[in-house]
């Protein structure tokens, strides 16, 4: 049947529109908030209950005169903006006009404000888009915003509500992106007429985040790349969240999610984290703002780039440059050298001829390091005998150490003081004091505050790691060229991809080339990979080179083939070390800052307190 045309009757309209900007009470809470901060506000309180049926937001901002009061709740009504043109140059978070109007439909609304010049405050309620006329009551400047009964006039939209819990939860994380928003305001907020949250403005985002997150041991960066701003607060990677829900992005202030921006922190990650694992990250962007749209949904929690590769680059960059100096373990360092400073403690019993590099290293060994071995093959059959001689050994170090009592003074006094390390000059993996290897597997060292297990594999990976991403960066990778070379037998479907690169990975030494329609012939392969590991790498290279298709990323790919191989070439859990190799290990690792995890992200060490060990011996309460 041919239905005629009509135009749609206001209340339905804005009951359209309420769905879109009022999708739960969270969403309301967050379109209130906005409306404190685009006012001015440097205190904002908010009491709320019911999961959020019930809302009261209560700011010192400018307030809204007494005549405008009506046209507020009016839809399509704003001071935000005037004109078309005003929309591409948005400073304020609110420009739709709608957000008061949806709200006042589908709720018991008042409306509650006073500005600088007026002597009363206005009053007005709406039940659910019913006006009353405009009362004069007595108030502070600024507005006043209570909701109660949300959505009680529309039960098809009650019933699809979470839970109570759920809802305030919502609710709770809202809150805390406001207020990571704007540092400078603060906030008190009630729930059920308890105090729930109190945040004092604070001096910088860092402080906030610690404040409003409970993030701990967090650092900070600010950079600009080309006109795009980028401020960050973050932790280290050993702190992590099991979602991606402790990630906050804003972009020119808005609370957002963008998928560029995920990426970029993801990037910067890499090699960091391990497989579920993500980053505790706050990020401020903000960009010309001709460069950005913001009028993408009514929600406003969507933005869009007029180019989001500047935007990845300076993302990705601007937290990769925290995360390569590993402040984490600069902090660490510091500390230690702090504490030996103050206590002027000797180092009673401690061996440090381990902390002067030597001459050779992993790489191009004078001397036949056990570095440069098969650690591939199988551990020995005699392995229980090699354990038990190495905890024979422990033994004998720790009787031979100097184990005098050290808070004697009288002990103290007598102490010859050994040389001290030209400041500098020493890392912190250095400094630990080696005692021995525990099942083969972890080195087992101490400071003067923790005993550190170091997992022998994922050091050594690491350093191996890094020296080929070196090499690839670079070009100066150590290649061993083959007598008689190494031929893979490869379908034909991967050869091709292969091929696709093979001037990137002649900048890691691997020098390849077709054999055959399905075959390729490898002449040179740097020194420290083995013939298993460098096939095993290129097959899984090609096979992703293939699935991927056009979106494959050469960088990404290169450090996983440097991974695998370096995976592959590393020492091996079982794997007995000598003392002399235990320390040379611990110097390799001071030459990379990211040497406190491998390069799938897994932790390649783990610190007991002292303290812990006190309490659990009972010297300690």
């Amino acid at each position: 049947m041919l239905k005629s045309i009509h135009q749609l009757p206001q209340e339905v309209v804005n009951q359209i529109a309420a769905g879109e900007v009022v999708e739960r009470p969270a969403s309301m809470v967050k379109e209130l908030v906005e409306n404190s901060m685009d006012a001015g506000a440097s205190k904002i309180e908010i009491h709320f209950s019911e999961g959020g049926r019930f809302v009261q937001v209560k700011d010192n901002g400018c307030g809204i005169r007494d005549s405008e009061l009506n046209l507020a709740l009016s839809p399509h009504s704003t001071s935000k903006i005037s004109s078309l043109k005003d929309i591409w140059t948005i400073n304020s978070y609110g420009f739709r006009g709608e957000a008061l109007a949806s709200i006042s439909e589908v709720s018991d609304f008042t409306l509650v404000s006073k500005t600088e010049n007026q002597d009363q405050a206005a009053h007005l309620r709406s039940e659910f888009g019913k006006k009353r006329p405009v009362e004069r009551i007595a108030s502070e400047k600024g507005t006043t915003v209570i909701v109660k009964n949300l959505f009680q006039n529309t039960p098809a939209r009650l019933k699809f509500l979470k839970s109570e819990a759920s809802e305030t939860n919502l609710i709770k994380n809202t809150i805390k992106a406001m207020a990571l928003s704007h540092p400078q305001v603060e906030f008190r907020v009630l729930h059920k007429g308890k105090l729930l949250f109190y945040w004092p403005a604070a001096e910088n985002l860092q402080k906030r985040a610690e404040e409003v997150l409970s993030f701990k041991n967090t650092f900070y960066t600010k950079t600009k790349y080309n006109d795009i701003m980028v401020e960050a607060v973050m932790c280290a990677p050993n702190e992590t969240a099991a979602h991606r829900r402790q990630m906050w992005f804003f972009i020119s202030g808005r609370w957002v999610e963008d998928s560029t921006i995920h990426s970029a922190v993801m990037s910067a990650y890499r090699g960091l984290l391990m497989h579920g694992e993500y980053p505790l990250v706050v990020l401020h962007l903000s960009c010309r703002q001709e460069d950005l749209d913001v009028n993408v949904h009514p929600s406003k929690s969507k933005v869009r780039f007029k180019n989001s590769s500047p935007v990845f680059k300076a993302v990705h960059h601007s937290l990769r440059a925290v995360l390569e100096k590993a402040p984490w373990i600069n902090n660490k360092r510091s500390m230690q050298q702090s504490q030996e400073t103050e206590l002027k403690f000797p180092n009673v019993g401690f061996d440090k001829t381990h902390f002067h590099k030597k001459d050779s290293g992993f790489y191009g060994h004078s001397d036949k390091s056990r570095f440069q071995k098969d650690y591939s093959a199988s551990p020995s059959s005699d392995k229980t005998q090699d354990f038990y001689e190495t905890s024979s050994s422990l033994a004998s170090t720790i009787q031979n150490m100097d184990m005098k009592p050290a808070l004697v003074k009288d002990s103290l006094s007598r102490e010859v003081q050994e040389e001290k390390e030209p400041e500098g000059k020493q890392g912190y993996w250095s400094s630990l004091y080696v005692l021995s290897q525990a099942h083969l597997t972890y080195i087992l060292a101490q400071t003067r505050e923790a005993i550190v297990f170091i997992d022998q594999h994922a050091a050594h990976e690491r350093v191996l790691y890094e020296r080929l991403m070196l090499s690839w960066n670079t070009g100066k990778g150590e290649v061993q060229n083959r007598l008689i070379p190494l031929v893979l037998d490869l379908d034909e479907s991967l050869v091709k991809p292969l091929l696709s690169v093979q001037k990137e990975l002649l900048k890691i030494g691997v020098e390849v080339e077709l054999s055959g329609p399905d075959g390729l012939v490898i002449h040179s392969a740097p020194a420290i990979l083995k013939d298993v590991a460098l096939q095993k790498a290129l097959v899984q290279m090609a096979d992703e080179m293939k699935s991927l298709g056009g979106s494959f990323a050469i960088e990404n790919k290169v450090s996983d083939l440097c991974a695998t191989m370096a995976c592959h070439s590393a020492i091996r859990a079982g794997q007995a070390l000598s003392k002399d190799e235990m320390k040379e290990l611990l110097i390799q690792m001071d030459e990379f800052p990211l040497s406190s995890f491998c390069p799938h992200g897994r932790p390649v060490f783990v610190e007991y307190p002292l303290s812990r060990l006190e309490k659990d011996f009972g010297r300690r309460v």
